[in-house]
């Protein structure tokens, strides 16, 4: 039995954890921005990159839609914990998630493979090119190296203890979660967009709300606060987790929701390609200044920090989009006017459509 934390185990889990917050936002930033394109091929012989990640955008209409759609699913499950059984929900979800995270650990693994190889050596692996047409036209295209295959049993490995090994996962349960969620909010960030700073601020705001009204509201109305119940009640890879020990040797954890890292990382992620968008030359490749990132990231880390010291003091769960939402969005709002940029930012548009014409009008 281990023994309860003191105030220095209690300092160690909550720097480790919004460590792996903040690192999971800072690569997964980095993972969203656009890969240059180029005309020809290399002329070293390298042939052609693999297709870039598919991404998918977030627009406004969604960014309204977001807390409606959370909130009826978040009433649901708490419906079905309350008064049914949150068992076969939860083995529903463990499978769905497991299966998602191969996928998802997989692309981690590939991008942090290819970091370590550096670009020269990564695009001269032999290609292994896979696709699928329609109607004469092509529907699919897969273009990794052979090197990727050997990837796979790593990024299979968390999801099968997981899901098959229950010793093993009592035992290396922290390590495995934490890798399984981490990729999934990476791969999130680096494949959903946010197509401009309205829809982010709107994003933002609006589960600003949700998060307090379900947390603090929901508890007279139901009698009992519905977010805890769901986050106590679910058994899923949907939180990062750490021990609550300066060893890292205890069964208490501190955790944090995918939610707090996801939602601020696609607002942060969206800062870091308007500072790229900014830059003169719009290649991440080179050296860009990073006034929006940098900003909306320290805000992200110090909110995180407040939550923690808000929540020790009350003794009390605190929604941390309460802090985390207002702060990233004040620190862009912030960063925009001390940069004299204020109209370019609101108009500013990241969707897929627009950097198209972009394009289209810097040919012409």
């Amino acid at each position: 039995m281990s023994a309860d934390p003191d105030f220095t185990d209690y300092v160690t889990s909550y720097a480790g954890l919004i460590f792996l917050a903040t690192a999971s936002i800072y690569t997964g930033s980095f993972a969203s921005l656009p890969t240059p394109k180029k005309k020809k091929p290399d002329d070293d012989g390298y042939g052609e990159e693999e297709e870039p990640l598919l991404s998918e955008e977030l627009k406004l209409e969604d960014a309204y839609w977001f807390p409606i759609i959370g909130s009826v699913m978040l009433l649901s499950l708490y419906l079905i914990i309350k008064y049914i059984s949150i068992r076969w929900i939860n083995v529903f979800i463990q499978w769905y998630l497991s299966l998602a995270a191969v996928g998802s650990t997989w692309n981690a693994l590939i991008t942090f493979t290819r970091r370590c190889l550096g670009t020269s050596r990564w695009k001269g692996l032999n290609y292994l090119t896979l696709t699928l047409h329609h109607n004469q036209e092509s529907i699919l295209r897969l273009h990794y190296p052979t090197l990727t295959l050997s990837l796979v049993p790593l990024a299979l490995f968390p999801s099968v203890v997981y899901l098959f090994f229950p010793k093993i996962m009592s035992e290396l349960h922290t390590v495995l979660t934490d890798v399984m969620a981490l990729s999934l909010s990476h791969s999130a960030l680096a494949s959903i967009k946010l197509d401009s700073l309205l829809t982010g601020v709107v994003l933002l705001s609006g589960l600003f709300i949700y998060d307090i009204w379900w947390v603090f509201g929901s508890k007279p109305v139901f009698g009992s606060s519905v977010m805890v119940t769901v986050a106590q009640g679910l058994d899923a890879p949907i939180k990062i987790l750490f021990p609550k020990s300066k060893f890292l040797q205890s069964n208490q954890y501190t955790m944090l929701g995918l939610g707090d890292i996801v939602v601020p990382g696609f607002f942060i992620a969206f800062a870091l390609r308007y500072d790229l968008h900014r830059s003169s030359h719009q290649d991440y490749q080179q050296p860009f200044a990073k006034p929006f990132f940098a900003a909306t990231l320290v805000a992200y880390v110090s909110a995180l920090i407040l939550t923690v010291v808000v929540m020790h003091t009350f003794q009390s769960a605190q929604p941390a989009l309460l802090y985390l939402s207002p702060a990233c969005t004040l620190a862009f709002l912030a960063a925009g006017w001390s940069q004299g940029v204020w109209k370019d930012m609101w108009s500013y548009s990241d969707s897929n459509d627009s950097i198209e014409q972009q394009n289209k009008e810097k040919k012409d």
